[in-house]
Formats: structure tokens, C-alpha cells, sequence
């Protein structure tokens, strides 16, 4: 979502799981689907997703996660800044995980500018801690994207194939269907270059046993939850984290939306684990 909002100067806000209903999207993943949003402002986004929020039979997940569904999202926007506590991921934690990004400044630079806002935010009162390290970031460079990878494909073989085979009035009955049919009718689709193409094939070359499936499921959990954004937030009660945008932890955010609901595992042994090189320090 961050990627079309800051090509266009507008704001966006993708949900956490459970938030607001997945019914009648294309169901390409179930672990990670949501149906995000755009504004002109933080406030447009809350009216809109005050309006929006909330359970739908035709997804289950809403119904687990309605208790934790504010009824007005609008109340936070009077907050002080005061009630604000904001994290900074440690910089040179993220700069030894990614040698390749100091040869490109503007990347720092983008990353700096961002570092001078919460400066801001703390200078008008706001709750800011610096050098927040996250136990599982050590895995975003390759393994992470590359796990997300095989469930999205998997999930989407599956997803697809109950949609399409629901449909009336189309030939069009699985994920192979779709696949010929693109190859078909490529005038009508895509290029068969695309990289849309590419990944649908891949997708339907996926073959995960179900136990090959769930323990990736358990991974993405551990790497998301117990041992990144929700143990960070927790850990150092945290409302929100800033992190380089290029450190792949879009995927940590949604494995992290994903189970948000679910019970947590006890991650107090982490605490002695954190690689980091300086303690997290308050502002002053």
C-alpha cells in the first residue's frame, strides 16, 4: 500500500487481518488478503475505516477479531502527543544486514528525513525510543520474502481454485483454466512475459505436502509475532516502529497483522537473545 501512496502524495492504511471483511475480493491468499485503503488524510482513513470495520459472517476471521474492534477509530486523532510512543530500529543494525544500501545515500537520506520527524514528534512531547532491535530481522534479506513466497502460492493454488470452480457461465474452473486461458488469450490478458503470468505458473507448480505447509505458517508466526513486530511493540510498549522502508519488514507487518487474534507464546527468553549492539534509549 506505502508504494502507489507515496508515488501520489496521498496516505494509506492496509488492516490488520480481521479487521474488515475479506468477502468478494480475490482470494488470492488467506494468510495474508486484506483490503486496503487510500486518503488525503489520516482522518479520511479513520472515518473510512470506522465505517468499514467490524464482523461478516462471510469471513470468520472478522468474527475472532470483533472484540478488538474499536467502535470509533476517529478518537485517536485528538490524542497529545504525550500518549504517543514511537520506536527507531536500531540504524546500524539495519546497515550491517544490507551493505549494499550504503552505496545508495538517498536511501539514508529518505530514511533520515523520517528520523527528523519523530525527532519532532518528540520534541512536542512525544514518547520516542531509539535503537530498538528486532530479534527476527536477521531473516528479512532472503529467507522471509522467500517464505511468504511459497504460502502466497500455495494459498493462492487452493483460493483459486474454489473460486473458480463457484463461477457459472465460464470455462474458466481452476487455476490451470486461468493459466491456459492467459496463454490463449494473451491479446485480451497479459503479455505472457508478465511477471503476473510467471507467478500464477509458479503458483500451480507449488506442491506442499500439509505438513510442509503448516510448518511454514509456524515459521512465518515465529518470525512475525514472537520474535518481531508484536514482541518489539510489547516489549518496549510501543505504539508504533519506524524501519528502513527497503528492510523487507512489510512482511514481518503482515504476518504480524495476521496473528494479531491468535494467543502468544511466552517470549521473555528473547530478551537475553536481541543482537544488538547499544541498549534502546529514550529521547531526552
Amino acid at each position: 500500500m506505502y508504494c502507489p501512496a507515496s508515488f501520489t502524495a496521498v496516505y494509506a492504511l492496509k488492516p490488520s487481518t480481521g479487521l474488515v471483511s475479506r468477502s468478494g475480493i480475490l482470494p488470492s491468499s488467506t494468510t495474508f488478503d486484506a483490503p486496503g485503503m487510500f486518503g488525503r488524510s489520516p482522518r479520511d482513513l479513520a472515518n473510512l475505516l470506522t465505517t468499514i470495520a467490524g464482523p461478516d459472517l462471510e469471513d470468520p476471521v472478522t468474527l475472532e477479531a470483533s472484540p478488538y474492534v474499536p467502535h470509533d477509530y476517529t478518537t485517536n486523532l485528538a490524542s497529545e502527543w504525550s500518549d504517543w510512543r514511537l520506536g527507531i530500529a536500531d540504524r546500524d543494525w539495519f546497515w550491517s544486514l544490507y551493505d549494499g544500501q550504503e552505496d545508495d545515500p538517498e536511501e539514508w537520506k529518505m530514511f533520515d528525513n523520517g528520523i527528523i520527524t519523530i525527532i519532532r514528534m518528540s520534541e512536542m512531547g512525544a514518547n520516542v525510543t531509539e535503537n530498538v532491535p528486532i530479534p527476527s530481522a536477521s531473516h528479512s534479506e532472503a529467507p522471509a520474502p522467500s517464505l511468504m513466497g511459497r504460502i502466497i502460492r500455495h494459498e493462492m493454488k487452493t483460493g483459486f481454485g474454489k473460486m473458480f470452480s463457484s463461477l457459472k457461465d465460464t470455462s474458466v474452473k481452476s487455476l490451470e483454466d486461468l493459466v491456459l486461458f492467459n496463454h490463449r488469450h494473451s491479446e485480451l490478458a497479459f503479455s505472457i512475459d508478465n511477471s503476473g503470468q510467471s507467478y500464477l505458473e509458479r503458483a500451480l507448480q507449488e506442491d506442499f505436502s500439509p505438513e510442509e505447509y503448516h510448518g511454514d505458517l509456524k515459521q512465518a508466526h515465529s518470525w512475525g509475532v514472537d520474535q518481531g513486530i508484536d514482541y518489539v511493540l510489547d516489549r518496549y510498549n510501543l505504539d508504533a516502529l519506524a524501519v528502513p522502508g527497503w528492510s523487507e519488514m512489510s512482511v514481518y507487518a503482515a504476518w504480524a497483522s495476521e496473528y494479531k487474534y491468535e494467543s502468544k507464546q511466552k517470549r521473555s527468553e528473547l530478551d537475553a537473545e536481541i543482537p544488538q549492539k547499544r541498549q534502546p534509549q529514550p529521547y531526552l
